[in-house]
């Protein structure tokens, strides 16, 4: 699907409608709280069907893997049918968290919590697959970086759309793919990191996956590393102890170029019956996006003609001064007789949807100023609604009190422990 891209600017022409004074309370009431309309409990946004109350739940218009399920309350729900929610997790939330663009920058965000009284896991990066492993038993190598700059590999037999995902493509089992071998080299020398590098694989790959050593690890711990077993995997060690240290990792990477587009829609979805209610589900436009989601062909999606904008990357964003680093930032705003939804992602991906182009569905919900909400997901904490104005803050964000909330957020968490030590035989935390 190509996301048409409007060419409309945020303005502040003509006036409040005549309703707004008369329900500025029950607005902000239902912006405040994102508020989660009961005649919801029938139609599921997500198809359209009417259905029993009790085959409903809540469903996270922003994934809990990107940081949706915040505290201590939780606005960004609305409810649908479980069908569509275990097929939205397996098909649209569990495919988007899991492209490569989108883990890294969660486990770039994830650094941000380090607890020292915890057992913390720091997922790996995802770098690509190994060019220059040979296959010759039939399996490919993942390259991964662990927080230290760590060396993981996972040595597999293919998946099916292997190149578009970080690991296993989430919509197919465990049980139905090769789990493979993982080999960990450590880098950091500070003895409080390898436990960390080893929870964060161990959770990265399927429990059945063994996590082998490349080097000694420097600390005196319990784990259960496993010897080497097959002829296999004593291949695969070697030809890790034979690649040359300090030159550059030859790594392949590709990816979808529709990679997020089925999760925009959804959002815009999830985010219009959130805040306008039953009226949206059962309106034109939210037909077509429903039939947007579920049509799996981008180019059949493209003869749809959904306007917005797919997600683009900081330097294409058309909208920056709505990017915070580490952070998610939602924005509704009428623009020109629709209703717009921009969503930026860890500051580093911008993407647009149409909500609706029915103004009578938002004129008494949604103030022409529009509204923010910011997320800082490794916290689960967020921030708004504010108008755009608010966050603006008069051409300087930065300094706005929006801004200064969530930075507080942030430097709220401890700082990471030192990667080397000069002395590695004590232990140290900080």
């Amino acid at each position: 699907m190509r996301l048409i891209r409007g060419n409309t600017k945020i303005g502040r022409g003509g006036s409040r409608p005549t309703c707004w004074t008369t329900e500025i309370g029950r607005a902000s009431q239902l912006i405040a709280t994102l508020g989660r309309r009961k005649d919801l409990d029938v139609i599921c946004p997500y198809c359209g069907y009417d259905k029993d109350c009790a085959l409903f739940t809540d469903e996270h218009v922003l994934p809990r893997a990107l940081g949706g399920n915040v505290q201590p309350t939780n606005p960004f729900r609305c409810r649908v049918c479980k069908d569509c929610n275990s097929a939205c997790g397996r098909w649209i939330d569990g495919r988007f968290a899991k492209s490569w663009p989108i883990h890294n920058w969660k486990t770039d965000a994830a650094r941000r919590t380090y607890d020292p009284n915890a057992e913390v896991a720091f997922p790996p990066s995802y770098i690509g697959t190994r060019s220059d492993w040979n296959q010759a038993d039939g399996t490919i190598c993942e390259f991964w970086l662990g927080p230290t700059g760590d060396h993981i590999y996972h040595f597999h037999e293919p998946y099916t759309d292997a190149d578009v995902f970080a690991g296993r493509p989430p919509h197919i089992p465990a049980t139905k793919v090769d789990p493979g071998t993982v080999f960990v080299a450590f880098v950091g020398t500070n003895p409080v990191w390898p436990p960390i590098v080893y929870r964060g694989a161990r959770e990265t790959f399927d429990e059945v996956t063994p996590i082998h050593l490349v080097n000694a690890a420097p600390h005196r711990d319990s784990v259960p590393y496993p010897a080497l077993t097959t002829s296999r995997q004593q291949a695969q060690y070697n030809w890790i102890k034979s690649r040359p240290e300090g030159v550059m990792v030859p790594a392949q990477l590709a990816m979808d170029v529709d990679w997020g587009e089925r999760f925009l829609i959804k959002f815009g979805i999830g985010l219009g019956a959130t805040l306008l209610g039953g009226n949206f589900v059962t309106s034109q436009h939210s037909g077509v996006l429903r039939k947007a989601l579920w049509e799996r062909k981008p180019e059949s999606r493209a003869q749809l003609g959904i306007r917005g904008s797919a997600f683009l990357a900081r330097d294409e964003m058309q909208m920056p001064m709505f990017a915070i680093p580490q952070c998610h930032t939602i924005v509704v705003m009428p623009v020109q007789g629709r209703l717009m939804a921009l969503l930026n992602l860890y500051g580093r991906h911008e993407g647009m949807i149409q909500i609706s182009d029915d103004q009578q569905l938002w004129e008494c919900l949604i103030p022409e100023e529009g509204r923010t909400w910011t997320i800082a997901p490794a916290f689960r904490r967020f921030v708004g609604p504010v108008s755009i104005i608010d966050f603006m803050n008069n051409g300087e964000p930065e300094t706005s009190p929006l801004r200064k909330q969530i930075d507080a957020i942030l430097d709220s968490g401890v700082p990471l422990p030192p990667y080397h030590l000069t002395d590695p035989t004590e232990p140290k935390s900080a």
